[in-house]
């Protein structure tokens, strides 16, 4: 399962996410979470990240994508992931499918928690977060068993100065600007699913589960319909290694072998013929004696 879970400060995607978690056992992907886990790390990244944190500066697009990726290969990703809160822009978005395709784990759906502004507001204000674990809770909606005090470990919670009133107000026109073409981009892509995410936090877990399974069925039926690429040949043996060809060279095109010609068979000789045989020489006949004249 390979989800992002989107919507505005206060619509509870923090206390969802959570349940999500635990429900599919798939760990979520927050920007902060990954950011700590990549600068812990020795790698040029890590030292890179952490010096932009360190300084209080913002994270490009570029950095921020450098970040996930190293985040995806990670082993507790293999079965799935579930990103909160991210993309924050287009930009983000067109990236991040790049991204996703070249490790060849696309999302299978978008969540988008809706919920109107002034209950947005009042949310916000009245949200805590413990110091010790990041668990966050709502005075309102999703109230701590003890006051001031986290369920999960015990620690103390405190409102963060990003969730009083001035900053709030600044916080959602900032999403609202890019929230509508974030929607409009996975709209187009048929995975985006919107939730309403107005009542306590039971009742909008329901709706979200409910949802997600119809979008994880309709993500595996697209997967079937879709061609399988074609298998590739493997390259034939060659008997001695090629060169290198240069990258501007055209590619030779082989010569065809000549047959050999073919030896002509040997020509049987011809019989030969018999000599004429020579005639015997005819044996002269015998000279008649002529009559001797008698003597006067």
């Amino acid at each position: 399962m390979r989800i992002a879970l989107l919507g505005a400060p206060g619509s509870g995607k923090g206390t969802q996410i959570a349940r999500l978690v635990k429900k599919y056992k798939v760990p979520q992907l927050h920007l902060s979470e990954v950011l700590r886990v990549i600068a812990a790390t020795e790698s040029p990244l890590g030292h890179q990240v952490k010096e932009v944190m360190e300084g209080g500066h913002l994270l490009s697009d570029e950095l921020m994508l450098l970040v996930y990726a190293e985040r995806l290969k990670m082993t507790d990703t293999r079965d799935g992931f579930i990103l909160n809160g991210f993309p924050r822009n287009l930009n983000q978005a067109e990236v991040l499918d790049n991204l996703l395709e070249a490790h060849e784990v696309p999302l299978d759906a978008v969540l988008l928690l809706e919920l109107d502004d002034d209950t947005l507001l009042e949310r916000v204000g009245g949200r805590r977060t413990c110091r010790d674990c990041g668990a966050v809770f709502n005075i309102f909606t999703d109230p701590p068993r003890m006051d001031d005090q986290c369920d999960a470990c015990g620690g103390s919670l405190h409102r963060r100065a990003d969730d009083r009133e001035s900053a709030i107000d600044n916080r959602l026109r900032v999403y609202n600007a890019h929230a509508e073409p974030i929607a409009n981009y996975y709209q187009q892509q048929g995975k985006l699913h919107r939730v309403e995410a107005d009542g306590d936090s039971d009742t909008v877990f329901k709706r979200i589960c409910q949802r997600l399974q119809r979008a994880l069925a309709l993500a595996r039926s697209l997967k079937k319909t879709q061609p399988k690429p074609a298998a590739k040949k493997p390259p034939a043996k060659a008997e001695a290694p090629a060169k290198a060809a240069s990258p501007k060279a055209a590619p030779k095109k082989a010569v065809p072998k000549k047959a050999a010609p073919k030896k002509a068979a040997p020509k049987k000789a011809a019989p030969k013929k018999a000599a004429p045989k020579k005639a015997a020489p005819k044996k002269a006949a015998p000279k008649k004696a002529a009559p001797k004249k008698a003597a006067p």
